[in-house]
């Protein structure tokens, strides 16, 4: 499910130190989801008591989450946009919403809803921002100076480059824009944010399956194709995962990722196999 956002429990609202109760790393997996709300045991009219314990790089989201009311599954749902971005992508999602906020103070008291947050992740994904390597304003106006952005500039001679104030350079760029310094990176937005479609708040229905299974070669063979196989599954599609594989057996398949009522972090070969329809 890409790699670990939050760490939430899980409990009954009433009693939330029941032995009833789940931890559970999001984003989760359908099966991984049911299992989690299967231990908690929820009763017909209870309520589902939920805490984020660990928000692991997004630490500086927890004043914004704590107040919101949201569902497990938009929780979910949000992990799951933020679990493939990449370490720039991260960065340029902290100074969106960095900038979000300031927007929202500046609109005098509004609140980052976590429709704005599922905005903000899927816009990290696009090309709405430009991301300089820069940590402060010196090395701002620096990289501004020295690639044309100041008109001013033009003819310079080395001598009175070098004698320039940067970071006034910088700063001043910075405030025009609306940039914002994330660890050691400047984030400038300069596009529209892309809206992320509805999620809904209840949890969905079983999957129709008893695992979900993303299946590669070994990494010795050099081949990154992937293919999804849903088991039990007729052999017309085992016959149809090993084409796309390009193999004939599944002696140099191997598990990549699985989702289903019990783990398997295996070989192919050591599946049940009696589970084909």
């Amino acid at each position: 499910m890409g790699k670990k956002i939050f760490e939430v429990y899980l409990a009954k609202e009433d009693v939330p130190n029941n032995e009833a109760y789940a931890k559970l790393d999001l984003p989760a997996s359908p099966w991984e989801l049911w299992d989690a709300m299967e231990k908690v045991r929820l009763n017909e009219g209870e309520q589902l008591y939920m805490e984020i314990e660990d928000y692991e790089a997004f630490g500086y989201l927890a004043p914004y989450l704590d107040g919101l009311d949201i569902s497990l599954i938009e929780l979910n749902d949000l992990a799951a946009l933020l679990s493939p971005l990449d370490e720039v992508q991260e960065a340029a999602f902290e100074g969106l919403f960095s900038m979000e906020v300031q927007r929202k103070v500046n609109a005098n008291g509004g609140v980052i809803t976590l429709q704005d947050l599922r905005d903000l992740a899927v816009s990290a994904r696009t090309d709405c921002y430009h991301v300089v390597d820069a940590a402060d304003d010196a090395q701002l106006g620096r990289f501004y100076a020295e690639n044309d952005f100041v008109p001013e500039l033009d003819g310079v001679s080395n001598e009175v480059f070098e004698m320039l104030d940067f970071a006034g350079i910088g700063r001043m760029m910075r405030c025009s824009e609306n940039g914002v310094f994330v660890d050691s990176l400047y984030v400038l937005r300069d596009g529209e944010l892309t809206t992320a479609p509805p999620v809904q708040k209840a949890l969905p229905g079983k999957p129709g399956y008893l695992f979900r299974l993303t299946l590669g070669l070994h990494p010795d063979i050099g081949d990154a194709r992937t293919v999804t196989l849903d088991l039990p599954a007729a052999e017309a599609e085992l016959l149809d995962a090993q084409e796309q594989l390009g193999v004939e057996g599944w002696e140099c398949v191997t598990v990549i990722d699985y989702d289903g009522i019990i783990p398997y972090a295996a070989d192919f070969t050591d599946l049940p196999m009696e589970l084909e329809e």
